[in-house]
């Protein structure tokens, strides 16, 4: 899965090696899709501190034309890929590794297998969506933008606080609401489900599957919403062609706050809907019902599965380089001119974030 890129089909995907942007064609989904699988890749949890700074060096000498003769292009971007995975953007500084893109699949196995595989009761919902929504806000708080001024890092380590009770209430409040919406209805359907017909089982099944995925998207979404409330409330900067700042728009703020919110709600699809269904059919396969001892490990490696390629596949929906056109922004950005035309701008640029 990893080793992806390695295919022909995704040969055009790739990109001249730069250090601003990704391998892949970041205006192609498919490009997109490729890069988030990069840096997901749990491989990357192993590579030692001293082989990312060696990456780094590598790196600056290619910036500054001293790179030694006859290195290979493939060793430059897997020391881009080194240091993309390990080093903070904004500070240079080592992410923790629990904070690192690499480690979301390992660290979010045992929180999803145990929202799928233990019973909605509201201390099951409390205890896993306590820890999933707890670790997205740890994830996010890792992965923030990090100003130089403490105030506003103050600010941010409220809000990654504050984000962890929001995001845990919502999910286990709306978990009660729809457990019991779920039971009312499933009691009208009948006493045994063994006695279901097949249009009856298929309701019994999406009434069960239904309520972890509304619960998690909604406190994915209300921990994006508290996480990225600034962007909302002040905006984000926007660029021009040539990555020129031209202000800061709170309209642009609002349409990434909403994208990031439309990859939350899309994440959890093939992790919570994709597992029961999957392993509702290998159940009823004689290999597994032969094999009832191998049931746990099934049931891991499916949730693995769905888990490692949901991240990319949703993630990788809308670019992380927006583009937005300038009718769409506020009147100040109407006669912005574009450094790199000379004429007035059309279209205006915006970092979308995760």
């Amino acid at each position: 899965f990893y080793e992806i890129s390695a295919l022909t089909m995704f040969k055009g995907y790739e990109v001249p090696f730069t250090l601003d942007n990704p391998r892949y064609d970041q205006t192609k989904y498919w490009g997109r899709v490729l890069h988030f699988c990069n840096m997901i890749d749990p491989r990357e949890i192993f590579v030692r501190q001293q082989t990312v700074l060696e990456s780094k060096a590598l790196l600056k000498q290619w910036k500054s034309g001293q790179l030694p003769e006859g290195t290979p292009m493939k060793d430059l971007w897997a020391a881009k890929k080194h240091v993309d995975c390990a080093i903070h953007p904004d500070t240079g500084d080592f992410v923790p590794l629990y904070g690192r893109s690499c480690t979301f699949t390992p660290m979010n196995v045992p929180l999803i297998a145990g929202m799928l595989l233990t019973s909605p009761t509201p201390i099951n919902i409390m205890i896993s969506q306590g820890l999933n929504q707890s670790y997205n806000a740890l994830f996010n708080w890792c992965n923030r933008s990090i100003s130089q001024d403490p105030a506003v890092n103050q600010q941010a380590r409220k809000k990654m606080e504050i984000a962890s009770v929001v995001a845990v209430s919502t999910a286990v409040f709306l978990g009660r609401v729809l457990n019991r919406l779920a039971e009312i209805k499933i009691a009208k359907l009948g006493p045994n489900p063994e006695t279901f017909s097949p249009m009856k089982k298929m309701q019994h099944f999406w009434l069960r599957a239904f309520v972890p995925y509304l619960a998690v998207c909604t406190a994915s979404s209300a921990n994006v919403g508290v996480m990225r409330w600034s962007d909302f409330k002040c905006g984000v900067t926007v660029f021009d062609s040539q990555e020129k700042e031209v202000g800061t728009s709170k309209a642009a703020g609002k349409l990434a706050i909403y994208n990031c919110i439309g990859s939350r709600i899309l994440l959890p699809v093939p992790i919570l809907l994709g597992p029961p269904i999957i392993l509702a059919l290998l159940n009823k396969t004689k290999f597994v019902q032969r094999r009832p001892k191998l049931n746990p490990f099934i049931s891991m490696g499916v949730v693995t599965g769905c888990l490692a390629l949901a991240f990319p596949l949703a993630i990788g929906l809308f670019p992380q380089r927006q583009a937005v056109p300038v009718t769409a922004l506020e009147p100040k950005f109407q006669n912005v001119v574009d450094s790199g035309t000379g004429k007035p701008a059309s279209t205006l640029f915006y970092n979308k974030g995760l």
